[in-house]
């Protein structure tokens, strides 16, 4: 009832400022394959959809049995594909950890792989991981360019995209966590993920005090990037994306 109530009033957007969102909807408004890895209860996944062409398809991956469920409650188009799948590096069968809070509800944005810590009460679903690459070549996921891809997954941003090949090859743009305590649960670093973007030919993004600026480094006090491939990138966001967009077509 409380995000119908937010949808009804046009307030079931992502927590993101006006400047980021406005890049979104624009890089939405472009793609023809939207990706939603770690959708939730479908925030980015609406968004997505209010802005992307009529032609487009959405896949929304969310392994969490509850938030899945919201999900589905959310978001109704025939454009989208929600999927119960985790993607990560390789095919995998794994517990699935998500907190509760003091009266025992889940708090579906903070799963966890790593399991919880001695702290911490969390249930487990047994969930399969899939790599994108295989996805992609069983056709279960078709990836037409220009693509977008928003990434947020607790940390295990680079398992993703170890598994994504195929979506960096392709030129997607991805807009992506990198948060420093996320990742290094998981096994990595930030480091790690950014030098596996710059490898891949692209570059780096983020929202600074006066807008949308590109960054050679990470910075700790920025969670949340935008990456599109180097060859695309201007010096005004707009532009970048009008770049993008073009070059993928």
């Amino acid at each position: 009832m409380y995000h119908a109530a937010l949808r009804r009033t046009g307030r079931f957007d992502p927590p993101e400022d006006a400047a980021t969102l406005a890049a979104l909807r624009s890089l939405a408004s472009r793609a023809h394959t939207l990706l939603d890895v770690g959708a939730n209860v479908g925030k980015y996944t609406h968004l997505f959809l209010q802005a992307a062409p009529g032609d487009a398809r959405v896949f929304a991956f969310e392994p969490n049995p509850e938030a899945r469920e919201l999900l589905q409650a959310n978001v109704r188009d025939s454009r989208l594909v929600i999927l119960g799948d985790a993607l990560g590096a390789e095919s995998a069968c794994r517990s699935l950890w998500v907190p509760v809070d003091a009266s025992g509800n889940p708090v579906s944005d903070r799963p966890l792989l790593a399991g919880p810590s001695a702290e911490e009460r969390a249930v487990a679903y047994e969930i399969e991981i899939r790599a994108l690459d295989d996805l992609v070549s069983e056709g279960t996921v078709p990836l037409t360019p220009p693509i977008l891809a928003k990434v947020d997954v607790e940390g295990h941003e680079v398992a993703v995209l170890t598994g994504a090949r195929s979506l960096l090859a392709a030129g997607a743009a991805l807009y992506f966590e990198c948060e420093a305590k996320h990742l290094e649960r998981a096994g990595t670093t930030p480091e790690t993920l950014w030098s596996l973007l710059v490898d891949a030919g692209y570059q780096v993004w983020g929202m600074g005090a006066a807008g949308f600026v590109r960054y050679d480094a990470l910075d700790a006090q920025v969670w949340n990037y935008l990456a599109l491939p180097s060859r695309q990138a201007d010096g005004d966001i707009a532009k970048a994306i009008e770049s993008w967009a073009g070059g993928m077509r």
